[in-house]
């Protein structure tokens, strides 16, 4: 028998109903049942298309503004003054 070199977390551990024989360790673990995880994985991934879409959002609210808009002289390193005069 293969000795359990690293044990899972006790949240996880707690969380799960159900215990199985690994089938390539031959120990029995916690484990969630295919209708107990796609809740959380579909949960998961809404979370991170939301927080995608609000960044880009953000981002696309101040390009709006043209708050991206910068002075050409101060990116030139011609050493142009710092404000003042703004001729195209």
């Amino acid at each position: 028998m293969i000795a359990l070199k690293e044990r899972p977390r006790p949240e996880y551990a707690a969380r799960c109903e159900t215990m199985e024989v690994n089938p390539v360790t031959g120990i029995e673990e916690p484990y969630f049942p295919q209708q107990l995880r796609m809740p959380r994985l579909i949960s998961g991934y809404a979370v991170i298309i939301l927080m995608v879409n609000c960044s880009l959002d953000y981002y696309n609210a101040l390009a709006a503004l043209d708050l991206f808009d910068h002075d050409p002289a101060l990116t030139s390193g011609s050493g142009g003054s710092m404000g003042g005069d703004r001729s195209p």
